[in-house]
């Protein structure tokens, strides 16, 4: 038997997993009509973060597709590190606070992209199956199903749609996707 304390609880809780996942979608659908300068200032710093990773992945993944993957990954790093460069050029504005730690997520989780780019084109990895490319997490937006998917190696796990907000992030090293690996593996077994 629940309580009126637990059944709050439980209703606040899937309130916020709504939330997350209808700003979610709204900032998918929003990406493409915006520059990427105002679209960052727009939303809130997890979805923009999250969304992010999941055109970083849909971008390697169409580079592989391509006839010519390492030419297209190689012109991809370029588009990257514009985005980077757009990235840093916002702190210039009046900024608040949370946008300030948004960008200066955005701008670690894509230094990692951009360092993940220059692996896969220095090992010539160019199909979506090499363990190179498995190795490193990914996520991806499922269309059909409006989900977020969280993918590496061979471990795959929904999206939860936890309130996070924007917190400072530690730099992401080799060291620190190893760790991923090991506690993605783990939890999936």
């Amino acid at each position: 038997i629940r309580g009126a304390t637990e059944q709050w609880l439980g209703a606040l809780e899937n309130g916020m997993y709504d939330s997350i996942k209808r700003h979610l979608k709204t900032g998918i659908q929003d990406y493409s009509q915006r520059s990427y300068n105002d679209w960052i200032i727009k939303h809130a710093g997890q979805i923009v973060v999250l969304i992010d990773q999941i055109n970083f992945n849909k971008n390697i993944l169409m580079c592989f597709k391509l006839d010519n993957s390492n030419e297209s990954l190689r012109n991809y790093q370029l588009n990257l590190v514009n985005s980077i460069n757009i990235v840093s050029n916002t702190f210039s504005k009046d900024l608040s606070n949370h946008t300030i730690l948004a960008l200066e997520a955005l701008i670690t989780i894509n230094v990692h992209s951009r360092d993940i780019l220059s692996g896969l084109i220095n090992n010539n990895v160019n199909h979506k199956d090499d363990f190179e490319w498995r190795r490193h997490l990914r996520y991806e937006w499922e269309e059909h199903s409006m989900n977020c998917t969280v993918m590496q190696s061979d471990a795959s796990f929904n999206y939860g749609y936890e309130y996070l907000g924007c917190s400072p992030r530690l730099v992401i090293t080799p060291l620190t996707d190893r760790y991923f690996i090991l506690f993605k593996s783990t939890y999936y077994l």
